[in-house]
């Protein structure tokens, strides 16, 4: 960042559709700051550039307006140099992060979600791919998942 002038900026890291909330004209405003930090705004843009049309079908549409009112409202664009090294690092982070989920299912005594495990190995396997969909973690397979715990 210090190497090309980017300045740091407050960052979400889990900008996923469902934590994007648009006004009457179209504003987005990220919610759900459970473990905001510092650092390069690449972070939370590289989940969106990498993953909401490419890996969970979302309307480009989505992605372009977000993206751009996002680095208007930071006030810089993004350096080539800085989105070559977070954007692999990205998808590695959330191709991993249902597996890491059931890692700490297991921690706490509860029963590990088959379809957690399978879906992280998924992800992990077709990395490569930036086309390959994703099946997302939603608030209906979040539900299931409880309920399975809780059997």
């Amino acid at each position: 960042m210090a190497l090309h002038g980017l300045k740091p900026v407050l960052l979400q890291e889990d900008v996923h559709p469902g934590n994007v909330r648009y006004d009457k004209e179209g504003i987005a405003t990220l919610i759900d700051l459970d473990q905001p930090s510092i650092g390069p705004a690449e972070i939370d843009l590289g989940r969106v550039r990498t993953q909401w049309t490419k890996r969970f079908k979302a309307p480009i549409e989505r992605e372009q307006a977000f993206l751009e009112g996002y680095v208007n409202e930071i006030d810089q664009e993004s350096h080539p140099d800085v989105l070559t090294l977070t954007d692999p690092m990205i998808l590695l982070r959330f191709g991993s992060a249902l597996i890491d989920l059931v890692v700490r299912q297991v921690q706490l005594g509860a029963p590990a979600s088959e379809w957690l495990l399978q879906e992280g190995m998924r992800r992990l396997g077709n990395l490569d791919d930036p086309n390959h969909e994703w099946r997302p973690l939603n608030q209906t397979r979040k539900n299931q998942i409880a309920e399975q715990a809780s059997d």
